[in-house]
């Protein structure tokens, strides 16, 4: 199954493991294709993907780069995706996995866990990397297992197709927030917080 945050969890998953390279400065927030402050004003209207790191400044997982094409994306429909991740030390199994979401409707409602999509919760998210990894991220050679290696890590734009069956029956046309957070040994390693919008064809 792969929805618009399915693909979101597994990317934030399964980018960590590509080619190593050396670290540079990372921006910690950003909107669209352009790290840059941003806040949370968009949030009474659609369009406007927004991101930012939630951690800690010296996490071992920080986000530099993330866009989503169309904005906001149709689903069912193709999208594009493109991100960039740095890890500054290798981590290990297990590393726990941790959604939590709202949408907005009329009113703010929580996104269910359903499928292990969702607001959901992984003990260790190594065990299901194998079994999330989109093909077509796996066209541009990321390994979907752990440990995850010190490096960056990018996906270039990738179109990715999500058809009427793949949608989990909670998503609907509406404004998401999404916290996703990675932890290891009870510490908090990584942490991105997502606010996007899905409008129905």
């Amino acid at each position: 199954m792969v929805s618009l945050h399915g693909i979101l969890v597994s990317s934030l998953l399964l980018v960590l493991e590509s080619a190593e390279g050396n670290l540079g400065q990372t921006s910690r927030t950003g909107k669209g294709g352009s790290p840059e402050h941003t806040d949370s004003t968009h949030a009474e209207q659609f369009g406007g993907v927004q991101w930012m790191n939630c951690g800690g400044k010296d996490d071992p997982v920080l986000v530099e780069y993330l866009s989503i094409q169309p904005d906001p994306v149709t689903l069912p429909g193709v999208f594009q995706l493109s991100f960039q991740f740095s890890v500054s030390r290798t981590l290990h199994s297990p590393i726990k996995f941790q959604a939590q979401g709202e949408k907005q409707i009329a009113i703010w409602v929580p996104v269910l866990c359903l499928d292990e999509l969702g607001s959901c919760e992984l003990e260790d998210m190594c065990a299901l990397l194998p079994f999330v990894c989109p093909s077509a991220i796996r066209q541009h050679g990321i390994p979907c297992q752990c440990p995850i290696r010190k490096g960056r890590y990018i996906l270039p734009p990738t179109n990715l197709t999500v058809t009427p069956g793949e949608l989990p029956v909670w998503v609907t046309e509406a404004l998401y927030k999404m916290t996703y957070r990675l932890s290891s040994l009870s510490q908090t390693v990584g942490c991105l917080h997502v606010e996007f919008s899905i409008l129905d064809p």
